[in-house]
């Protein structure tokens, strides 16, 4: 569990720090994107796994695919998305009224996020966002170690004591 800990603590501030923070000092239009934050962040945070299955590296035949990370998302990937989001919206790198003015509730939108979430400088964020990846890195641990408890060792398996055939008692060698 402690590994556990620490591999959601590295991984919330890495997806907040060379996720989105990259994709914000990027030049040009980039920068403000929302879609282009998200998928950098929650790749980073899946891990190089899903590059290797998107060009099937492993393979004799390099081919293009969908990663199957993508088609069945998983618990781990889940996570890192939510902290991504959060990221984003706590630090208020991305606001819908500055973004897109003319969207439909576009100020609804941010009111609702004002709401919800605090505003947290983008160091604070990446304190809370590791905080975050790594209590759930732990609850999961915790359920895969109650859904696979470790194989304990059985009663050691007594040797029945040699006898002379008569008597009841030990031979002594």
């Amino acid at each position: 569990m402690a590994l556990a800990a620490v591999d959601g603590a590295i991984r919330g501030y890495g997806v907040t720090a060379s996720g989105v923070e990259m994709i914000r000092r990027m030049d040009g239009p980039i920068s403000q994107s929302l879609t282009a934050m998200v998928i950098v962040g929650t790749l980073l945070g899946c891990g190089g796994g899903v590059i290797e299955d998107l060009i099937q590296m492993s393979k004799r035949q390099w081919a293009f695919r969908t990663p199957t990370l993508l088609q069945r998302p998983n618990y781990d990937m889940a996570i890192t998305f939510t902290t991504v989001v959060f990221y984003i919206l706590s630090t208020r790198a991305w606001v819908f009224s500055t973004q897109h003015p003319g969207l439909l509730g576009s100020q609804t939108l941010d009111t609702a996020v004002s709401a919800v979430v605090p505003h947290l400088s983008p160091e604070m964020a990446r304190v809370c966002c590791g905080l975050l990846c790594a209590t759930a890195l732990c609850v999961k641990s915790f359920g895969d170690y109650r859904a696979y408890p470790p194989i304990s060792p059985g009663p050691a398996a007594t040797a029945k004591p040699a006898t002379d055939g008569a008597s009841n008692t030990k031979k002594v060698q």
